[in-house]
């Protein structure tokens, strides 16, 4: 039993480091999700807060304080992924402490059983008669061998007490930060449920509020549609234009350019999706690309051929991608708007206040193109983004990076 001793240590030891080992890299993401979703709840917040009190009832406000229950229901889903992986990890730890606690005994016992012994043939005179009573030269040899094997081994035994013991009190230790760790995030979580049921009774007031607007929030949503079609195929022209597009009746074709410096430029854009940085310093995707439902306006869905990012007013808009400005339109209901291409990679941004950029110029990655538009009937401020690979609508939100 005693020289099985140090290899359950071993063995134990082993496995206690691939258990703490398994779930760190869980922990780590849930940790940097967290941190994206509170990053971008509080761009949210700084942004209402800029908001007026009696322009509270615009429906981007609506929007944006949807956006921020979304997030906070999400931490709470974090939080409660995070509690899950905390209750494996102390389970974990719990069952190496029984572990590591048998081996103790069992080490203790071995090495009990080791010093009685020692103790039963202590004196000098036992060991020497032990010696000088070997049969031959080798056999006294052995002896001695023998001797300096048990010597070490009763080391070796303390060391492994020694090791146990420390496994255990660090084990110990670690289960007591789990715990506090674990009740902080309880506190968190319903810290956070409190706030989201305050944040729903504020979207509910809002909702009320904007639902006695039906009919003004009809009569815009027509105006705007038809401003967007209009918009639409004008860049549906431009782009047709700008890579040697051909025009044949009311339909239009698109042709790539495939010129060396063109193909290069797509091909660097294209290597960088998921990477280009965003139109805004800071902002809040608040219409995503596609078929979007009303928030208030039932049986109705918008289709946007970008997205909507509400910022800060007076943000600065700036350039996604290395490029050349091939126009610049500008639209009551949308602006000022600039179209720059990247080979056969577009990208179109539209409400700006004004434009700091020219037709014809090169413009480099995260160059200043303008500043977004102030809306001042619900004090808004909101960029529109698209990006086009020819004549084919991409969505943006695949494209830029994640924060």
């Amino acid at each position: 039993m005693a020289i099985s001793a140090a290899p359950i240590v071993l063995l134990w030891l082993c496995f206690a480091f691939t258990l703490q080992a398994q779930p760190a890299k869980s922990k780590s993401e849930l940790q940097k999700k967290r941190r994206q979703l509170y990053q971008e709840m509080d761009i949210a917040k700084d942004i209402l807060r800029n908001t007026r009190s009696e322009k509270e009832t615009s429906l981007n406000t609506l929007i944006l304080l949807e956006k921020k229950i979304q997030n906070r229901e999400q931490i709470i889903s974090n939080l409660a992924d995070n509690l899950d992986l905390i209750d494996k990890r102390m389970a974990d730890i719990e069952f190496q402490i029984d572990s590591l606690q048998i081996t103790l005994e069992a080490l203790k016992e071995d090495y009990a059983q080791s010093v009685k012994n020692a103790y039963l043939n202590r004196n000098d005179y036992n060991k020497l008669l032990f010696l000088f009573s070997a049969q031959s030269v080798n056999d006294a040899f052995r002896r001695m061998k023998y001797l300096d094997y048990y010597r070490r081994y009763r080391q070796n035994q303390l060391a492994q007490i020694h090791i146990a013991q420390d496994t255990l009190a660090l084990k110990l230790s670690t289960l007591q930060q789990e715990k506090t760790e674990q009740n902080n995030l309880l506190t968190n979580k319903q810290t956070e449920r409190e706030t989201l049921e305050v944040e729903k009774t504020h979207k509910d007031v809002v909702l009320q509020q904007l639902k006695r607007k039906e009919k003004q929030m009809e009569q815009k949503l027509r105006e705007k549609q038809l401003a967007l079609d209009d918009l639409n195929k004008q860049i549906k022209a431009i782009i047709a234009k700008a890579t040697a597009g051909t025009t044949t009746g009311s339909n239009r074709t698109t042709k790539l350019d495939t010129s060396p410096e063109a193909l290069k430029l797509s091909d660097e854009f294209a290597q960088n999706k998921g990477k280009l940085p965003w139109p805004v310093e800071k902002g809040v995707i608040t219409s995503n690309f596609g078929n979007n439902p009303h928030p208030i306006l039932k049986n109705i869905t918008t289709t946007n051929n970008g997205i909507d990012i509400t910022t800060q007013p007076n943000s600065k808009v700036r350039a996604l991608f290395n490029g050349k400005v091939t126009n610049i339109l500008f639209n009551p209901t949308f602006q000022w708007a600039v179209i720059i291409k990247h080979g056969n990679y577009f990208t179109v941004y539209t409400n700006l206040a004004e434009v700091s950029v020219e037709k014809g110029a090169d413009v480099k990655t995260r160059q200043n193109i303008g500043s977004v538009y102030l809306n001042t009937d619900d004090d808004e401020s909101v960029v529109h983004l698209e990006i086009w690979e020819s004549n084919n609508k991409l969505n943006p939100a695949q494209w830029l990076y994640q924060k």
